[in-house]
């Protein structure tokens, strides 16, 4: 059993970042090979203008203008598609439709902004686990990873691992033993603690806002408190509204994007405002001032050739 290992590759860098490709339509679909490397590269060329990638200093010169963004990833995505095609293997167009809706859905937004939406998160899988490009090996058979395909020749619901076709493990399932900090080896949406205080590690689903905290430890949802009086979990407190007596489970005492000063909840500050620790979601505090985070669009193609 294994996770999927398969990285998409330069042209359709993706992986975590582009996990929100649901979408209420029924999204862009299959995607014809010919067709492939031009709708990607408009898609992500589009999103690099539109969130003004060009405007943080570390991409300033990732690309020479739009066009040559253009022409840059549709020569990468070809090469990924040629390669597939060298090897016999199937073309999935479904993933490129998956790319796609998941750049629409991305927005312009950062990697702290997606992780705090676990519908985004759960959607990553959907898109890690699509392989461009399939064979015929079943479980057991022997295989090849396709270097540059983003693909192998294994069957399309199977993985190539260390040379043999293997079912993909999706991660342990709730109420199993784990082991690792944070998610650990769960399953998307789980994470792995030791609820009952006694050393062992289980994967757990943290419950939400007006559900009984849980275990030992009155565990809640990342954005959520147990309120000790009925041991509730309760949203935290936004700007303007008293700090939660007691710390989130990542020791917040308020809402993502206020800061608990003397007691209260209060804005968190903004881009070009001074900082201390945190600053507004979607930013950060850099030398004493709140800067802009990049959106993630731009991290996923700010690599220079």
């Amino acid at each position: 059993m294994r996770k999927w290992s398969h990285g998409i590759t330069v042209g359709i860098g993706l992986g975590i970042a582009l996990a929100g490709a649901c979408k209420d339509d029924e999204g862009t679909g299959e995607v014809p090979e010919d067709d492939a490397p031009a709708r990607v590269a408009a898609a992500v060329c589009d999103a690099w203008v539109a969130c003004m990638c060009e405007d943080f200093d570390m991409f300033a010169n990732r690309f020479d203008s739009e066009g040559d963004c253009r022409t840059e990833i549709a020569e990468d995505l070809q090469d990924d598609i040629d390669s597939g095609n060298d090897a016999g293997l199937t073309y999935q167009g479904a993933c490129i439709g998956l790319w796609i809706d998941a750049l629409d859905a991305l927005d312009c937004s950062t990697l702290v902004e997606l992780v705090l939406d676990q519908g985004l998160v759960a959607a990553a899988e959907d898109i890690q686990q699509c392989k461009l490009f399939y064979g015929d090996a079943g479980p057991g058979d022997p295989c090849t990873d396709v270097q540059g395909s983003n693909g192998d020749s294994c069957e399309r619901d199977l993985a190539c691992d260390q040379g043999t076709c293997a079912i993909v493990d999706s991660g342990r399932a709730e109420g199993e033993n784990c082991e690792g900090d944070g998610q650990g080896d769960c399953a998307t949406g789980l994470l792995c603690f030791d609820v009952d205080g006694d050393d062992q590690r289980t994967c757990t689903a943290l419950p939400e806002a007006g559900a009984t905290c849980l275990g030992v430890a009155d565990l809640c949802d990342l954005d959520t408190f147990c309120d000790q009086a009925d041991k509730t979990c309760r949203p935290l407190p936004a700007a303007g509204s008293a700090c939660a007596p007691f710390a989130s489970i990542v020791g917040a005492t308020c809402a993502v994007g206020s800061l608990c000063i003397d007691d209260a909840c209060e804005l968190a500050p903004g881009p070009g405002e001074s900082c201390t620790t945190a600053c507004e979601l979607g930013s950060s505090c850099n030398d004493g001032t709140c800067a802009k985070d990049p959106p993630l669009v731009c991290q996923q193609y700010g690599g220079n050739d």
